[in-house]
């Protein structure tokens, strides 16, 4: 089997996750990181969302940009920071 040049490992096993439109009130965001803790994901969880000051006892992030370090290797979709996506070479 031919190896791909893809180092997919982040994808996989990353070391933090975004949860952009988090919110204290439910929803799927909250669906989300409530599955992250019951699965005991190690890594930090960013809930992002511009209207709580954090979610779920986490510190909540009012956009991606303002994530001191980036969850995933790549930039946002368009949906979510306005830019085209952009992947490491």
């Amino acid at each position: 089997m031919k190896r791909s040049p893809w180092k997919l490992s982040p994808l996989f096993s990353p070391h933090s996750i975004a949860v952009i439109g988090a919110s204290p009130k439910g929803g799927a965001g909250s669906i989300v990181i409530r599955n992250l803790q019951r699965l005991g994901f190690a890594g930090t969880i960013h809930p992002v969302n511009p209207k709580y000051a954090d979610v779920l006892g986490y510190p909540c992030h009012p956009s991606l940009e303002t994530i001191r370090r980036s969850p995933a290797p790549w930039t946002a979709p368009p949906s979510c920071s306005g830019t085209r996506p952009s992947f490491p070479s």
